[in-house]
């Protein structure tokens, strides 16, 4: 916590000199950018919104914060972007004093920022472990299926920015309760376990295609629909091999009977697992007909 950065620069409006020197009085190092109890952005709230607000209004800036308060500002905006913007307010002005103001409120804006926490949580020792590659940019598609996002849509659509999921489709939209994501949620992890099954076979031969990476995905969310797990994988890859049914049974330890039920049941699924592992991505879209019947609408 570097306190210098709020020292008040001589020749600022006085309101905002006492709202910075009131703000620094009461800050401790308890405030960081993430704490509830102790947030940085409820004491800028307290201390300076008002004050900041009113010493530009006074140097003729009506709408310095872009309709938002100076703690929103900050909070909204990493310290690049916020500090830029403050420069620029002065550029077409040549009032010094409005300069000193803004030099203030840049001083408190690198303050705040310097007051996020150092502390990274462990992967291995927390209590739950979060997942790899978390700030990881986010797809284009939903989560549960193939289809794109409700963000990714919009902006397909020539929308500047969206304020619309950037996780989930119209059909698995959370926030509507009779959407599909209560019933795909169940099947997270078995679509993305096929998803990397898929990717092994060969078949899709440039994953970053997104008509290749949208089929993909719409193959894995099949599959999951169909419960079609690891297991019955690998007892494809027997029966293609040409091994018996009573072979399979005893590597599995199940019944001949129970890998019969299996083999008539899924006998189509059997042909698709061969394609995927013997054939391409067709560039022909009247080869993609086939899977309409092999993996059905629901």
């Amino acid at each position: 916590m570097d306190l210098e950065e709020l020292e008040v620069v001589k020749g600022c409006s006085s309101e905002l000199a006492a709202a910075v020197s009131s703000f620094r009085d009461n800050v401790t190092v308890s405030h960081t950018t993430r704490s509830r109890r102790w947030s940085i952005w409820s004491a800028v709230k307290a201390h300076l919104d008002s004050a900041a607000k009113q010493a530009l209004c006074n140097q003729g800036l009506q709408n310095p914060f872009v309709g938002d308060s100076f703690s929103d500002f900050m909070k909204k905006r990493d310290l690049k972007e916020a500090d830029i913007h403050l420069s620029a307010i002065c550029k077409p002005y040549s009032n010094t004093d409005l300069v000193f103001d803004i030099d203030v409120l840049r001083g408190v804006l690198r303050f705040c920022h310097s007051c996020a926490p150092s502390h990274q949580e462990s992967k291995f020792f927390a209590k739950q472990r979060t997942t790899f590659g978390k700030n990881k940019p986010r797809s284009l598609f939903c989560e549960l299926c193939w289809r794109k996002t409700q963000g990714a849509v919009e902006l397909n659509s020539g929308e500047p920015y969206t304020l619309a999921s950037m996780r989930f489709c119209e059909e698995h939209d959370p926030s509507k309760p009779h959407s599909l994501y209560r019933t795909d949620h169940n099947k997270r992890k078995l679509f993305d376990d096929n998803i990397r099954k898929l990717k092994r076979t060969g078949y899709y031969y440039n994953i970053l295609e997104p008509k290749q990476k949208e089929h993909l995905r719409w193959v894995a969310y099949k599959l999951a629909r169909l419960n079609i797990r690891d297991y019955h994988f690998r007892l494809f890859d027997m029966i293609l091999s040409g091994q018996t049914q009573s072979s399979i049974a005893s590597h599995f330890g199940v019944s001949r009977q129970s890998v019969s039920r299996n083999v008539a049941k899924y006998k189509d699924i059997a042909l698709l697992w061969e394609k995927l592992n013997t054939s391409h991505y067709p560039t022909d879209p009247e080869g993609l007909e086939a899977w309409e019947s092999l993996l059905p609408n629901d």
